[in-house]
Order: C-alpha cells, then sequence, then structure tokens
C-alpha cells in the first residue's frame, strides 16, 4: 500500500489511483483515511453518483453519520441508486437507534439487488422489536407480492423460523417449498439442515442423497451428511468415506477439517483427530470446532487444557448448543 499512497502524493489528479488506494483503505478496514480519499474523489467529480454512494457507504463504517446521511438522501434527490439509497438509510437508523425510520426506509425498496437484503432486514428488525408474526406475515405478503422472489423469500422465512424456534412451521414451509421447487438444491440442503434440528435424521440423510445423486462432488452436501454419521450414528467407516471425499476436494475447509477430526475421533483415533481439529481452528476459530477439540483432550486425560479450550469458547459463543451440551455431558455443568 505505501506504492499506492505515494503514487496519490506524486500525482493527485489521477482519479484510478486515488479510487485503488481508497478501495485498499477500506479493504484494510482504514475507514477514517478511506474516508478522506473518497470525500477528496468526489470533489473532483462531484456528477459521479457511484462514487457518492461509495462515499456514503464508507461515511458508514467511519461512524460519520450525518456526512452518510447527507451522500444518500443527495441520490435520492436525483433519482439515482434509490434501492442501495433507501437500503442504506435504513441501515443508518439502525445504527442510530431509529426503528421506525429504518423500517420505513427498508419498506421502500424495490424489487432489485438490494431487494432480499432490505427484506431480511425488516424481518430482523420486527423479531427484535417483539413483532415476529408480523415478520412472519410479511414475508408471506412479499412473496405473493413478488413471484419472482418467491423461491428466495420461501427461504427467507424457513431460517427466520428456525430462528423463532418454530421448528413445525419451518418444516411445513419449507415442504410447500420443496413441492414448488423441487429440483432447488439449495432448498434440499435448507431442509436437510431443518431435518438434523428436527432429530429426523431419515429426511435429512434422503435430502443429501438427492444432492450427491445431481452433484456427487458437492462437497458441502459430502460433509454434512459424512460429519451427521459420525456424529449422530455408528456409521463410521461410511462417514470417513464421505468425508474424506470433501477433503479431497476442499482440503483448506475448516468445517471439513473439523469433520474429519471428529470422525477420527469416533473411531478412536486420538492423534489424528487432534491433529484435524488443531489445523481447523488455526484456519478459522469457531467455537463447535473447539469444543470438538477439547472433548479430545478430555478423553486424552488433558482435563485442564480442555478446560481452558472450552472457557476460551464458551467466552466466545457462550449460547453455542453444541458447546453447552458438551460441557454437560461431560462435567455436568453447561458452563466451564
Amino acid at each position: 500500500m505505501p506504492l499506492l499512497a505515494d503514487g496519490v502524493r506524486q500525482r493527485p489528479d489521477e482519479q484510478r489511483l486515488r479510487q485503488a488506494y481508497a478501495r485498499q483503505l477500506v479493504e484494510q478496514q482504514q475507514y477514517d483515511k478511506a474516508l478522506e480519499q473518497f470525500r477528496e474523489l468526489q470533489q473532483r467529480a462531484p456528477e459521479d453518483d457511484d462514487l457518492r454512494l461509495s462515499l456514503a457507504m464508507v461515511a458508514i463504517e467511519a461512524r460519520a453519520w450525518d456526512d452518510a446521511r447527507t451522500q444518500l438522501q443527495k441520490l435520492l434527490e436525483r433519482d439515482t441508486h434509490t434501492d442501495a439509497a433507501h437500503l442504506h438509510l435504513g441501515r443508518l437508523a439502525e445504527l442510530r437507534e431509529e426503528p421506525d425510520t429504518a423500517l420505513q426506509e427498508y419498506a421502500a425498496v424495490s424489487p432489485g439487488s438490494s431487494y432480499l437484503n432490505a427484506q431480511a432486514r425488516l424481518s430482523d428488525l420486527r423479531i427484535r422489536s417483539g413483532n415476529a408474526d408480523e415478520a412472519i406475515a410479511a414475508l408471506v405478503a412479499a412473496r405473493s407480492n413478488q413471484p419472482d422472489y418467491a423461491l428466495q423469500l420461501y427461504m427467507l422465512e424457513i431460517e427466520k423460523l428456525v430462528q423463532l424456534d418454530r421448528l413445525d412451521s419451518a418444516w411445513y414451509r419449507s415442504t410447500e417449498a420443496v413441492n414448488r421447487y423441487p429440483d432447488d438444491l439449495n432448498l434440499r440442503y435448507s431442509r436437510a439442515m431443518l431435518a438434523e434440528k428436527r432429530n429426523d435424521l431419515r429426511s435429512l440423510e434422503s435430502n443429501l442423497r438427492l444432492i450427491l445423486e445431481r452433484e456427487p462432488d458437492n462437497s458441502m452436501a459430502l460433509n454434512a451428511l459424512g460429519y451427521t454419521l459420525a456424529d449422530r450414528t455408528t456409521r463410521y467407516d461410511e462417514a470417513r468415506e464421505l468425508i474424506e471425499r470433501a477433503y479431497a476436494i476442499s482440503p483448506e475447509d475448516p468445517a471439513i477439517l473439523d469433520s474429519l477430526g471428529w470422525v477420527n475421533f469416533r473411531q478412536g483415533r486420538l492423534d489424528e483427530a487432534e491433529k484435524r481439529l488443531r489445523q481447523a481452528l488455526d484456519a478459522s476459530y469457531d467455537a463447535e470446532i473447539a469444543t470438538h477439540l477439547g472433548e479430545v483432550q478430555w478423553v486424552r486425560g488433558q482435563r485442564d487444557e480442555a478446560r481452558a479450550i472450552w472457557e476460551k469458547a464458551f467466552t466466545e459463543e457462550p449460547a453455542n448448543r453444541v458447546l453447552r451440551e458438551t460441557l454437560q455431558r461431560l462435567t455436568g455443568r453447561d458452563a466451564p
């Protein structure tokens, strides 16, 4: 990045160079510095509404909220990027703890690239404010009013019903969606994960097998089925074969490394289990992976290390279901 900074100083009128520098600052989350660069860019090209939108988005990240609002309102006045402007005005209102304004802004987003994001945020706002039934009813109405988005809105509704722990309602809606879109594999995967939450392993397996019939190299489905067989059944050899197929496709995926560690643990290969779980944690910290590693160390007799691993996981995700269930099963408590 120093080269870009030097280039901007030496050639201050070179817009593309300054844009590259500004975007790199954003990537490095140096939002205050990025905001300075976008302000300069916008001053040099006041009619460029793409730059105006970028400036507003960076201003939100830099907490320059008045500046962000001004730029977004200007986009609405100029009748350009209107849906993006309403979406980000809604986000800004949320940050400023103005939920009614946020609802109005999200509701103003028309069908297009920002529509589903706005619907998701509307749902979350309503649920957080205690209006869960209203949130679900609004998604049903949106699906009726916007049939082009019906599949995505089905999936969003199912996600929110699961979030609300309304698993029977989610399953009913999932069945309705699958009957309407039987060939959509993302919907099938979502249904499989819902089946797992309902302890319906037969439905989980049938949906994942259907995906694998059509996409034999779908590493996500291979891993999900392999992990479930390792975790919830004694079909360990079958689980290993599925997970190893997934690993051959995506050897650096932390979720697959976790599954590989877990099936090794279930088969009593503790050294290999620890190795794979540590690789998974090094790739991406996750409380569930840490929980698995802690259990391996607990079984190996490394109780103090296991507790230290669980304490960190609990600090990161105190509500994690797998962590709490593991602690209860091994220590008789649901906290370290």
